[in-house]
């Protein structure tokens, strides 16, 4: 079956070139081998549109037109004789496989920015055809799995389409710089539509202006000779296997149907004996994980601890409270919000990342901790506030997308409570006053208040318990907000 693309590629040449010679006049009962080759070799003196004679390639995809045509009229009895048989298709130039090598492809991320760059880092290290790379959808985007799903193509003319070939619909594994790339390209274009690489317009990026503007700039930029986009791809095989990748695995991920075209393009770095180290460990040292530091902590301490869960066990992500980063009126500063939402929300995102993936296999559960600031404002700390307020819903959406697949997600949202964090508010009598006088309980709370409604949260007590904020505030929201008037008045 033919791809949009190809079928379009077809009536471009069969309009261009065949319909409009001689031979396309004559019945097909007069048509003889002779009369076929005499029509290839006046192809073979003519030219393009772009000045240049017709090339083999373009003439062999008119000769397998041709065979078609000529084999239908044979089986429906039209011809006696398939007249194709004797006509041979033409030597074509081996494909130029041209790899870019490790620090070739490192300066080309370095010289692009932006989209520029995450679409290179695509191209290079999933070894996506640039069709397959423009057509991607942000559904198609697994940060759990760290997969890309490949289900279409996109051609400049034909449109969106199915991919080359069935083998070409696939799962594609990322390397940590392309999961960060990709990261960083959903505040890009996720709110501006579908498709992961968008134009200036909100549509679809064209290959050929990204071809003729942008990559002969980052090529020049990153001084290295002219290229085609294409060598992005034969620069991921050629990584991979001399770097001692499994060879079938490679060929999946670039959606061959077998071994056959990897061992034609890129047998000769296959047979390096020496093995230099993976192309993910040797990513990593130039590209580190843009994760915060708790993150990468989790990624290889306590994600261990995930990996052995039991089914009715809870991964809880904690972020703890600090009193840092809660300046307002244009006090805070980059690294202080930084701190805070490193802390507060970074903690919590990456954690749950790392967590949810074995939670899915264990049917576990997420206790993350907001805050009643995360619920609500308060005077002064507009950047704890932002950070909460971000976990708080960020529970709840996980809530939605995994309740169904078996991993329930809550929060607790503690008022005042006495910490290490609070310590310097308690010291302050009139401060600690204030904050004791809007609690009914009549006491702050303690870090075993808290743990307590954790654990429940994470207990199969709570088997029906999903996207809930659950404030552990001593009362503290029963109010209305007024002041106790009984009290003022010397009546309470």
């Amino acid at each position: 079956m033919l791809t949009l693309a190809t079928a379009y590629d077809y009536d471009r040449l069969i309009k261009a070139l065949l319909l409009p010679a001689p031979l396309a006049q004559r019945p097909i009962t007069q048509i003889d081998d002779g009369d076929i080759n005499r029509f290839l070799g006046e192809l073979m003196k003519r030219k393009g549109l772009n000045g240049q004679l017709i090339g083999p390639r373009r003439i062999n995809m008119i000769i397998a037109r041709l065979r078609t045509i000529f084999s239908t009229a044979k089986r429906r009895k039209l011809i006696p004789e398939d007249p194709m048989v004797f006509v041979k298709n033409l030597r074509e130039a081996k494909a130029e496989v041209d790899p870019f090598t490790l620090e070739e492809a490192e300066r080309l991320i370095d010289a692009a920015t932006g989209q520029d760059r995450t679409l290179v880092s695509v191209l290079i290290f999933c070894g996506l055809r640039p069709n397959e790379a423009l057509a991607l959808r942000w559904e198609d985007i697994d940060f759990d799995r760290e997969q890309i799903r490949i289900r279409r193509s996109i051609h400049r003319f034909a449109g969106v389409g199915l991919p080359k070939n069935t083998s070409s619909e696939r799962e594609v594994d990322m390397l940590s710089l392309v999961v960060d790339g990709l990261q960083e390209q959903r505040a890009r274009t996720q709110l501006r539509g579908d498709l992961v690489f968008l134009n200036e317009t909100g549509g679809p990026l064209d290959l050929t202006n990204f071809r003729e503007r942008n990559w002969r700039r980052i090529l020049v930029k990153a001084s290295l000779r002219r290229r085609t986009v294409y060598q992005c791809r034969h620069t991921y095989a050629a990584l991979q296997l001399s770097r001692g990748e499994n060879p079938q695995y490679v060929a999946h991920q670039m959606g061959h149907t077998n071994l056959e075209m990897i061992i034609r393009h890129y047998a000769r770095w296959s047979r390096r004996p020496e093995r230099v180290g993976t192309l993910a460990d040797q990513l990593s040292a130039k590209f580190p994980s843009k994760k915060p530091e708790i993150s990468l902590k989790m990624a290889v301490a306590g994600a261990s601890s995930v990996l052995g869960a039991s089914r009715s066990s809870s991964q809880v992500v904690d972020s703890a409270g600090r009193k840092a980063g809660a300046g307002d009126r244009g006090r805070t500063g980059d690294v202080q919000l930084g701190k805070t939402m490193g802390t507060d929300l970074d903690g919590v995102f990456f954690g749950a990342r790392e967590a949810l993936p074995h939670l899915l296999k264990t049917k576990g559960s997420i206790v993350n901790l907001s805050s009643t600031s995360g619920l609500g404002g308060d005077w002064g700390m507009s950047a704890y506030n932002a950070a909460k307020g971000a976990v708080t819903n960020f529970t709840r959406a996980l809530a939605l997308e995994y309740g169904s697949r078996g991993v329930r997600i809550n929060a607790v949202a503690p008022s005042f409570t006495s910490t290490e964090a609070t310590a310097f508010l308690e010291k302050n009598e009139a401060v600690k006053a204030a904050f004791l006088d809007r609690l009914p309980i009549g006491r702050e709370a303690t870090p075993d208040d808290i743990a307590g409604v954790i654990a429940f949260l994470a207990s199969e007590d709570a088997v029906f318990v999903n996207g809930v904020i659950l404030s552990v505030d001593g009362g503290l929201h029963a109010s209305n907000g007024q002041p106790n008037f009984l009290k003022l008045l010397g009546q309470g």
